[in-house]
């Protein structure tokens, strides 16, 4: 968890002086989960210069009133819960489903909640067309981490694992690889946590091509099918680590991005060698481009 860790609005022409500057603070105290400084802070700048902090205000607000209206309790080991009561009035249940959810998965993929664990479900007024996460997210804090849920999935329990599974699944996977993972291991592992049906896309993208659409305006309904299948491939990927080796498989794949030896650590810091490379000849035996050879040629026969 990197404490300091500022993204995309960091590169204003002015650095720390003017807007840039002020966001960089907002998203520092974002990230360290001090959400009445950040979502104080980001109402005072609005949306930033032309919009340019839309979502960042979209991600603060939602989580900034929950802090504001809500209560954090503690719902098991190292996790704890912060809802709005009335809007989820039995967050008992909504607990207990959601750790029974994060303790499942913890088991399979050797986790022994080392880390802290916020789990917020976010205000209903926030689950819009205009949030781009409003399906739920995991967030890499400090000092502790922190799953963000829709409200919706609280009303109905199976959604409510499978959301709950697949973001905390996340939050391993950051932990694990150290944040080196490509995004279609985060989503596979996710999905694969979360017992998502295994169905074939439409399109099959390569190695060098999957990540860029996990990353597109999901606002836009017109680029929802190519995040479909980017879903339903990287879901068919690690199910093909999987049935190799099973969980124990995948655990140790996560790990393969950060157990590495120095000259490793060379390649990867100073020559930019990915670190799935290592991670998956490692434990698997195999390059990503035969991974992705292999997986393509089980989707019509193990999809359905």
């Amino acid at each position: 968890m990197d404490p300091y860790r500022v993204t995309s609005l960091e590169t204003g022409r002015y650095g720390m002086l003017g807007e840039s500057g002020v966001w960089q603070e907002i998203i520092r105290a974002y990230y360290q989960d001090e959400m009445k400084v950040a979502w104080d802070s980001a109402q005072a700048m609005s949306a930033g210069n032309a919009g340019q902090a839309l979502d960042w205000f979209r991600m603060i607000e939602g989580e900034g009133i929950a802090r504001e209206q809500g209560t954090i309790r503690e719902i098991g080991p190292n996790l704890r819960l912060e809802s709005i009561d009335r809007e989820v009035p039995d967050h008992e249940t909504v607990g207990k489903v959601i750790d029974a959810a994060c303790e499942t998965v913890a088991k399979r993929l050797g986790w022994t909640f080392e880390v802290g664990v916020l789990a917020t479900i976010l205000p209903a007024e926030v689950d819009a067309p205009w949030h781009e996460a409003r399906y739920g997210y995991a967030m890499d804090k400090y000092p502790y981490d922190k799953i963000c849920l829709p409200q919706v999935a609280t009303t109905h329990d199976e959604e409510l694992t499978a959301v709950a599974s697949h973001e905390f699944a996340h939050i391993i996977t950051i932990n694990y690889t150290g944040n080196r993972a490509p995004q279609w291991v985060e989503e596979g592992i996710s999905t694969t946590m979360e017992n998502r049906p295994l169905l074939a896309p439409t399109h099959w993208c390569a190695p060098d091509k999957i990540d860029a659409s996990f990353t597109v305006d999901r606002r836009d309904p017109s680029t929802m099918t190519r995040v479909d299948d980017a879903y339903k491939q990287a879901r068919l990927l690690v199910n093909y680590l999987y049935e190799q080796k099973g969980d124990e498989g995948l655990a140790a794949f996560l790990h393969g991005f950060t157990n590495n030896g120095l000259w490793t650590e060379i390649k990867i810091n100073v020559f930019g060698e990915p670190s799935v490379h290592e991670a998956l000849h490692e434990v698997y035996g195999l390059t990503e481009v035969e991974l992705f050879e292999r997986a393509k040629s089980t989707a019509t026969s193990t999809a359905y």
